[in-house]
């Protein structure tokens, strides 16, 4: 497990090394490895955006002063999921890449506080030759691997069960239910799934008929945006 979760890693710290956009995280020094370490460098960064909601077991403890309690000015999240919205669009349209993680984790808040994509793990490369349609190779989701080898249920879009199929609409999805999260209270998503897989199946079916009431937390300019990206299907 801990040499497949090493090869995760460094994969993704490698993608990200070859991307350059004004929304993606900057490496500043490329992936250096020992025996028991993986090192590269970045440009200065404030935190994650699960630290800054307040996910902290990957922090040091004490929590550092000037994250407790840290709260996010509304204008600071239309303009942080703004930027978001554009790195997605770099990868999709430019780079034929599919994200495949997008979540509190997967985001990096700078020290200027713009919002930058990070946490390439997971990323699908499109297989297909130039001048053909992209195509994105699928992997199911194994239940008998560690949850850290693998997307997080919470944030993966339910076309992943339904049809065995991921596109450039699934990290939209994903992007829906961050904003969902980064609005409501307690910052959980709306199947709060955790790593159960059986919960996550439970929860694909429930969204079909998701009541408006579930996303009064959303603040009313996005909601409704909100609700097309949480589409069960990618088609609406």
């Amino acid at each position: 497990d801990r040499d497949i979760m090493i090869d995760i890693l460094k994969r993704g710290i490698v993608q990200l090394t070859k991307l350059r956009h004004p929304q993606i995280l900057t490496v500043q020094h490329s992936l250096e490895e020992s025996r028991e370490s993986l090192a590269f460098a970045t440009e200065p960064v404030f935190a994650s955006l699960a630290n800054i909601l307040g996910y902290s077991e990957n922090m040091p403890q004490p929590i550092p002063t000037n994250l407790v309690n840290y709260k996010l000015y509304e204008v600071e999240i239309k303009y942080g999921l703004m930027q978001i919205a554009e790195g997605l669009a770099f990868l999709h349209n430019d780079v034929k890449l599919l994200h495949h993680n997008i979540g509190p984790e997967s985001i990096i808040v700078n020290q200027q506080g713009a919002w930058k994509i990070f946490g390439f793990d997971f990323c699908i490369a499109n297989q297909s030759m130039a001048g053909s349609a992209p195509f994105w190779p699928f992997n199911e989701y194994c239940q008998a691997m560690p949850p850290l080898t693998q997307p997080i249920l919470d944030y993966l879009a339910p076309e992943y069960i339904l049809s065995a199929t991921h596109s450039p609409a699934s990290d939209i999805y994903s992007l829906g239910m961050l904003i969902y999260s980064v609005h409501s209270t307690g910052h959980l998503t709306l199947g709060n799934i955790g790593n159960d897989y059986a919960k996550f199946k439970r929860f694909v079916n429930e969204i079909r008929n998701l009541p408006p009431s579930r996303l009064l937390c959303v603040n009313e300019g996005l909601r409704e945006f909100v609700k097309l990206m949480l589409n069960v299907t990618p088609e609406l």
